[in-house]
């Protein structure tokens, strides 16, 4: 008969995926917390700023009434990481590495990183080891293809949008509801990887829609107005049909929230985005591989609204656009004048 493994009495949870370590600790805190005794037993430390003699006093502390104490540090790994090889932190890591085998029964210390931890870092290799009763977890979703790894700072990856959407996908169904999978795209564009605000449009969605039928990319465009980039689509469809004034009503709606300068760069940045598109459709390229195109529903997007603009019309707009930020920021027209009177003049 195979010896059952002691539990663990270290954590290293870590990883980009913010919204699913957070649910993580939550199941800890409900395996692990007595509901009669509340949080009496539970100590959440910010690992920036405690010491590591901190961090052990706490998980060596007796727990009342129960059987385990639950100690959560937030960030101290990668803040001791950070800190180098400087002589006071190589200190607090040893101290930290020797102190962690010896836990006692008790504790139940965890890490709660949000970044991914290198491979070589002590305390995750010592987590890592059999014998030292610690226990890993990396909550990060895949890197889209297109992004280039940067191994000096894994905080900067660009997720999978294909994973994004299912992840919204299955959140609906969570909420009771169904999402068709052209709208989870829509909303993996508009949301990036905010998973919390994903989560909250999921629940307003399945609210608003109920589970009669799945959620359009219609119902997400109309309940997510608030999302520059979104509305920034729309804008240039309406530019691209000579409809000025929806594109002025939509332009006005993102000026209660946006600067107007901010905003003409917005649309400058899409035009050239624009132009880079109608580019690898004239060579017969790939859209996906134009680097700032952000997967399947981006590449769609971008490539619908290329079609509707010859290269020499998307040149035109563009110095279009580059004459409207001179005069405004020369003080020849003011902000919200320059934009209607460069808007006026895509409806002619």
């Amino acid at each position: 008969m195979t010896p059952t493994r002691p539990a663990p009495t270290f954590y290293v949870l870590h990883g980009d995926d913010r919204f699913s370590l957070r649910g993580e600790v939550q199941v800890l805190r409900a395996r692990m917390s007595d509901p009669a005794l509340g949080d009496l037993n539970t100590t959440v430390l910010d690992g920036a700023q405690v010491s590591v003699n901190d961090v052990l006093s706490a998980a060596s502390v007796m727990p009342f009434l129960a059987d385990r104490r639950l100690v959560i540090v937030e960030g101290m790994l990668a803040a001791l990481n950070r800190r180098g090889s400087g002589k006071g932190a190589k200190a607090e890591l040893e101290a930290l590495l020797a102190a962690l085998p010896n836990l006692p029964e008790t504790a139940r210390l965890v890490f709660l990183e949000s970044e991914i931890l290198p491979e070589k870092h002590p305390v995750l290799r010592l987590a890592l080891d059999e014998g030292q009763r610690g226990f890993v977890k990396e909550h990060s979703p895949p890197r889209d293809p297109s992004d280039r790894p940067n191994e000096k700072d894994k905080s900067r990856r660009r997720w999978d949008a294909g994973w994004v959407a299912r992840w919204i996908a299955q959140r609906a169904e969570y909420y009771g509801g169904r999402m068709e999978p052209r709208a989870a795209a829509a909303l993996a564009q508009m949301i990036g990887q905010d998973l919390y605000a994903a989560d909250s449009e999921c629940i307003k969605l399945v609210t608003y829609v109920g589970t009669e039928r799945a959620i359009s990319e219609a119902d997400v465009t109309a309940l997510t107005p608030y999302v520059p980039e979104a509305s920034i689509f729309h804008i240039i469809d309406a530019i691209a049909t000579r409809n000025g004034a929806q594109a002025a009503l939509l332009v006005h709606r993102l000026l209660e929230n946006e600067e107007p300068l901010m905003l003409l760069g917005m649309i400058n940045r899409h035009f050239r985005l624009l132009i880079q598109v109608r580019e690898a459709i004239d060579l017969g390229a790939d859209v996906r591989q134009v680097p700032e195109v952000r997967g399947d529903w981006h590449a769609r997007k971008l490539s619908e609204q290329a079609r509707r603009f010859s290269l020499e019309q998307l040149e035109a707009i563009l110095r279009n656009l580059l004459e409207t930020d001179f005069a405004i920021k020369s003080g020849l027209v003011k902000d919200v004048l320059g934009l209607d009177l460069f808007l006026a003049g895509m409806a002619e």
